[in-house]
């Protein structure tokens, strides 16, 4: 990939956390009591709704919430390099400049022409590994592994076939991405470490608001997707369940078995659950008093 187009991706994920100011309104432990089918059902909803608050918080269980506020905690304090925070304010500066899209669309063209001319092969190596990935046994998805298979068939397909240099839909890309940066007011890397874990979570929207539209300008709705999910089959036993779950995708219904497995109250991915430890202290610490900061 292009480098600078690579650091504008970069830059892009970077404001994933971060979003137009709003308190908080979902709990940290949402959904307790819901059928496994309702978790899922849940999850889509709150992706479908630009709430990603409420989506980690739905999908995590309190000690992966915890290990990431610690590692966003530890990033808070470090030392940012001089030139780091420079080419951060300056990348922020230059996507928000009033001739942003003539010189970045100017810019980016040849360098999406030539990773146009990579792609293929790139695509073929990931395809590869994926598949790979999904047909191993003890892989959490591999129940699901033939329908994936087909989706990301399609999602290659489209890839391959998708003129990511045009110019009006780079057009279109970059003033979107000048629009959430606008939104977003974070202009230097200071004022991305002064937002607190709860502050940086919650504020994660319009980042994915942006990354929704960028696809949909591509040809890619992912709410349609969403919205076209429906539960049709549900097993539970004990502490651990198998959903049936059925959707619209590329204009193509896909049916994919999910696993859930039971912690407390509430329901969680199994793919989620790997490696996860239940420790009831540790989801005391994620009470109220750790919700919300002032």
């Amino acid at each position: 990939m292009p480098c600078k187009f690579r650091h504008s991706l970069l830059l892009l994920l970077l404001l994933v956390a971060c979003g137009p100011d709003r308190e908080p309104e979902k709990p940290v432990s949402p959904w307790p009591g819901y059928t496994p089918g309702q978790t899922l059902g849940a999850l889509s909803s709150a992706l479908e709704q630009d709430d990603l608050y409420g989506f980690f918080k739905g999908l995590l269980p309190p000690e992966k919430l915890l290990r990431w506020r610690a590692r966003w905690q530890g990033w808070q304090q470090q030392t940012v390099p001089p030139e780091t925070a420079q080419a951060y304010r300056e990348r922020v500066a230059r996507w928000q400049s009033p001739d942003a899209e003539a010189t970045l669309v100017e810019e980016l063209t040849p360098q999406l022409r030539k990773f146009q001319q990579q792609l293929p092969r790139l695509l073929d190596v990931l395809h590869a590994s994926i598949v790979a990935g999904l047909s191993q046994g003890n892989d959490p998805l591999a129940a699901s592994a033939e329908p994936l298979i087909r989706i990301i068939d399609r999602l290659f397909l489209w890839a391959r076939n998708t003129d990511f240099a045009n110019p009006v839909l780079l057009r279109q890309s970059v003033h979107e991405i000048g629009a959430m940066l606008r939104d977003v007011n974070l202009p230097t890397l200071a004022d991305v470490k002064a937002l607190s874990f709860e502050q940086a979570l919650d504020r994660s929207s319009r980042v994915w608001l942006s990354v929704l539209r960028i696809l949909s300008i591509y040809n890619i709705d992912v709410k349609e997707f969403l919205s076209s999910m429906q539960v049709s089959h549900e097993e539970v036993h004990g502490a651990q369940a198998r959903v049936m779950v059925r959707l619209d995708i590329f204009g193509v219904r896909h049916s994919l078995d999910v696993g859930l497995g039971q912690r407390g109250q509430r329901w969680y991915l199994d793919s989620v659950l790997q490696g996860f430890v239940p420790s009831p202290s540790l989801d005391e610490r994620m009470g109220e008093k750790h919700r919300r900061e002032p």
